[in-house]
């Protein structure tokens, strides 16, 4: 099978903290068979989050991030346009607060998944209640 990490999952991978995975998350990670990707999304999120020093960011060494992102054997997936003219047809999901997750990260990832038809591994507690996204929790 194939898969789209969100970045969530790619930094649980770098930290090797597998722990924070369920136990299906886990199991499809550890299957030589699939293929997993990321999105370009998701290293902007990185740079981004880094450069503000997000706490649950900062300690990323984007220096080695593409040595480990090869060596973890997972693909990129490279922008398209149909990729980010497709957002405002990513349905609209409410946060528990009542406003809306529109985090841009996670609405390009999104995206992509639905016009590559991927699924989608994240522990983002929003992921899957989109409609028409298929997640892995």
């Amino acid at each position: 099978m194939t898969y789209l990490l969100d970045t969530n999952i790619f930094i649980i991978m770098l930290e090797k903290s597998y722990h924070r995975l369920s136990t299906k998350q886990r199991e499809i990670l550890s299957e030589p068979t699939n293929k997993f990707y990321l999105s370009e999304a998701s290293l902007y999120e990185i740079g981004i989050k880094s450069r503000l020093q997000r706490d649950d960011f900062a300690h990323i060494n984007l220096a080695t991030i593409e040595r480990e992102r090869r060596r973890l054997k997972i693909k990129l997936i490279n922008s398209k346009q149909i990729f980010y003219t497709n957002i405002p047809n990513v349905p609209q999901v409410l946060k528990k607060n009542g406003d809306k997750h529109g985090d841009p990260f996670d609405l390009l990832i999104i995206s992509q998944a639905l016009v590559e038809n991927l699924s989608v591994i994240s522990t983002d507690e929003y992921f899957s209640s989109y409609r028409g996204l298929i997640t892995i929790d």
